[in-house]
């Protein structure tokens, strides 16, 4: 045991800034699967400018200094990217940490993985007697990461849940970028602009979510009806915040503001609400989506209260919404509303668009993309200033297509914009078109046949002074693909291409879905070279829906350039008519020079059904982002622990619809099993109405497998339905030995389509089909309820990976 002096230090060191200005929060566990959740007790909280401890009530007999009926112990774990040994604005709070709790006796009392807000909780823990402690150890560090700077266990007695602190000790798990050794080097503190916080690059779900384009088709206001998906995919009850922009306008202080706020009922987690019709403003071009604790506050409930003050007072006024922004960001503190204690939950957030425009000959065409959140916002370059990102595939008057760039400012100041565009095998020179002005919120939309063409196609190279959400347009030839921009890598290291600062790539993508080369399916991959030093070498296997290779292709892509691989249309071939993509960069040399690992690339997919042989009549498109690798699985073998430690078992689907008579909206899903090693993964699809959980069903996807679901040909699912999903691995084996037993893998990923107007096989004119991507979440989720988790057939009766 620790002496009572180095317990008093950690708490003196660590601890006390924080436990200061700390309230008492209210989360449920994050338990492992198969555990039970516990009932959170609500709590009081009145909101002042200064967050003052509301503690409970002393008993006034000489015990008041610890007094504690309900000891909490809270924290994060998280990696300081501020440098301040505090969880705050611009640090990233990590998925997949395991932590643990003690009691007296070292029995095992509770334990928690961490989710995206990288947050833990445990709660109405035993009142500590004499010298009893509690021991909060972290058990199992995050995904890519190995031991904290600071500790990794903290002893905690009765005084330290000192009533003073509201009975709460608060605890944090620091890791540093490459800190694999406790008390490695800390990189030296840079002035600089910081992003929102957010996670890792991987994160596609957070607690504020960018929605860069909503009404607009180019520059055409109207010309789209949009529709917001909204999915909780936290702990605990959530409330989601919409605030709108229109097009637009000057930087402060004559800037414009927000046009609009709108907030959603109350969102069990894994349940979704829908924004769409009236709920969104015709001139409404683009969106950021708030979460926001539905706990009770004071005598109203904190989203509530926090909806209302947002629609009184930052509508039109873009300074006082950066106010707003710049706490929500920091955790801080905005007109009494507190944003550290009142948290909110992850969200994923999705838009489909049904346009109709004169680039589109006014037939109905529509698409999806999926919010931008997180690290892949992007993140300040310490050493040369600024943001960049990528947008991988962009035509200018190519083959009838035209690509329009939608860059929107998720930051909290005004930023210049400059656009480089490269056409593609040019490996030595690229074009600066525009250099422009954008205030916080807003939209710009730009189109790459301003400024390059005609016949052009390449890739752009965007550079911000702030962090920037970016979604592409590809428009024409009566149909409509949408995909997002990516941000830049930091790396500068040559020969060592894991130790790049940032990076939003890996050396492997996945894409889970193709159509087959039959009936006028043409698939083409788009691979974007995040190195601006050297070429990469890029292989792509087009694969069937067994894991059996059609044909691979290899070429290469010029420094910060990008390439196309194409699957050509083969009319009527025997066969399953999906497949699935994986992309690999490799190292490669050549005589005479150094060795070159393979550099970190990111990819999108672009699926086109022509109707004709000659290939001039577009039937439907569909374009979505390809997954990187800690987004699915560690390929090939795993890492770590194995399990969820190197892979994903948990996706967000945030619609799923039956609905062809009323909306004239349906579902498909690709639900991909990553994992080569020969075995089986069992899954539970957990279906959701808006107001909750109603049902599963379980499938079985054998190694490399694609299965792929047309919920109009599910008589199970009612007609009429619009609800949600969330995909959940409940027992795996797809073991690695080496000399004995290593690990046990998962690795699962899935895409969505959703059809406007028709069903699979039953083409409409325009292009009816939108196609997204689903969330990895990361890590164990509480979604199930009492009934969490059920066992699917033939499995055994501890849920998650066999015992070795």
């Amino acid at each position: 045991m620790q002496s009572r002096q180095h317990r008093v230090f950690h708490l003196a060191v660590y601890l006390l800034p924080a436990l200061m200005v700390l309230l008492l929060a209210t989360f449920t566990l994050a338990f492992a699967q198969g555990d039970q959740p516990a009932n959170p007790v609500p709590q009081q909280f009145e909101p002042t400018p200064s967050p003052t401890p509301d503690c409970p009530e002393p008993p006034g007999d000489g015990t008041e200094q610890f007094y504690c009926e309900r000891p909490v112990i809270q924290g994060h774990v998280f990696e300081d990217r501020n440098d301040d040994g505090q969880p705050g604005s611009g640090d990233w709070f990590l998925p997949g940490a395991v932590v643990r709790v003690y009691g007296p006796t070292g029995e095992f009392v509770a334990e928690q993985v961490t989710g995206t807000g990288g947050w833990f909780r445990f709660y109405d823990l035993a009142p500590l007697q004499g010298d009893e402690y509690y021991t909060l150890q972290l058990e199992s560090p995050p995904p890519g990461y190995c031991i904290p700077v600071g500790p990794m266990v903290y002893y905690i007695d009765a005084q330290d849940f000192s009533s003073r602190f509201c009975c709460t000790y608060r605890a944090n798990f620091i890791f540093m970028k490459g800190g694999c050794e406790v008390g490695g080097p800390t990189p030296t503190p840079l002035p600089r602009p910081l992003p929102p916080a957010g996670g890792p690059p991987a994160d596609t779900t957070g607690r504020q979510v960018h929605l860069p384009i909503l009404n607009y088709l180019g520059d055409s206001e109207g010309a789209c009806e949009s529709w917001i998906e909204v999915q909780n995919v936290g702990h605990d009850f959530a409330k989601a915040i919409v605030v709108f922009w229109g097009e637009a306008g000057a930087c402060a202080p004559q800037c414009n503001g927000p046009l609009k706020v709108e907030c959603s009922g109350l969102l069990k987690p894994g349940s979704t609400w829908n924004f769409l019709g009236s709920q969104i403003p015709a001139a409404a071009k683009s969106a950021v989506v708030f979460s926001a604790d539905a706990r009770q506050l004071g005598r109203d409930i904190f989203a509530d209260a926090l909806c209302e003050e947002l629609f009184a007072t930052i509508t039109f006024d873009c300074d006082e919404y950066r106010r707003f922004k710049k706490a929500y960001n920091e955790f801080g503190v905005w007109h009494g509303f507190d944003f550290y204690t009142f948290y909110g939950q992850p969200l994923a957030v999705e838009v489909v668009r049904k346009c109709a425009d004169e680039s589109t000959d006014n037939l109905p065409v529509s698409s999806a993309y999926s919010g931008v959140t997180g690290g892949m916002l992007g993140a300040y370059d310490p050493e040369f200033g600024g943001f960049a990102f990528y947008a991988p595939l962009v035509y200018a008057n190519r083959g009838g297509l035209n690509s329009t760039l939608y860059i929107h400012n998720a930051g909290t100041e005004c930023t210049s914009v400059e656009l480089w565009f490269k056409e593609q095998d040019d490996c030595l020179r690229a074009t600066v078109c525009e250099i422009f002005n954008l205030a916080p919120g807003e939209t710009y939309q730009y189109d790459a046949g301003q400024c390059v063409g005609p016949e052009w196609q390449g890739s752009a190279w965007i550079r911000t002074s702030q962090p920037m959400a970016i979604t592409i347009d590809q428009i024409g030839r009566d149909a409509l693909m949408t995909y997002n921009g990516a941000p830049s890598q930091i790396d500068y290291t040559f020969q060592n291409r894991d130790d790049a600062l940032f990076t939003p790539g890996s050396q492997i993508n996945y894409g889970p879905l193709i159509y087959r080369e039959f009936n006028g399916w043409q698939t083409g991959v788009q691979v974007q070279n995040l190195s601006s030093v050297v070429n990469a070498k890029v292989k792509v296997y087009f694969i069937d829906n067994s894991g059996d290779i059609i044909t691979t292709l290899v070429d290469w892509v010029c420094p910060r350039g990008s390439q196309t691989f194409f699957l050509p249309v083969i009319n009527n071939l025997p066969g399953n008519f999906i497949g699935q993509i994986r992309v690999e960069s490799q190292d490669w040399f050549s005589p005479g020079d150094p060795a070159v690992p393979a550099p970190n690339i990111v990819s999108v997919a672009q699926l086109i059904r022509y109707g004709d042989p000659g290939l001039t009549t577009v039937l439907e498109a569909v374009a979505y982002n390809l997954f990187t690798e800690p987004q699915v699985f560690d390929w090939q073998v795993g890492s770590g622990y194995g399990g969820l430690y190197s892979g994903v078992g948990l996706i967000g689907i945030p619609s799923l619809l039956k609905d062809l008579r009323n909306t004239g909206v349906t579902t498909e899903l690709a639900i991909m099993n990553a994992v080569p090693q020969p075995g089986f993964t069992d899954f539970a699809i957990y279906i959701y109405d808006q107001n909750g959980l109603l049902d599963f069903v379980c499938e079985k996807l054998n190694e490399k497998q694609v299965e792929y679901i047309n919920l109009a040909d599910w008589g199970y699912v009612n007609p009429g339905f619009k609800g949600s999903a969330v995909i959940s691995a409940t027992y795996w084996q797809h073991e690695i030995f080496g000399s004995s037993y290593a690990r046990n893998l998962v690795g699962l990923a899935a895409v969505k389509i959703e059809r406007q107007g028709t069903v699979l096989g039953n083409d409409i004119p325009g292009d009816e089909a939108a196609g997204s991507e689903g969330f990895p979440i990361f890590g164990p989720r509480n979604f199930y309820g009492q009934f969490a988790p059920t066992l699917c057939p033939g499995q055994p009766e501890t849920p998650g990976p066999p015992a070795p």
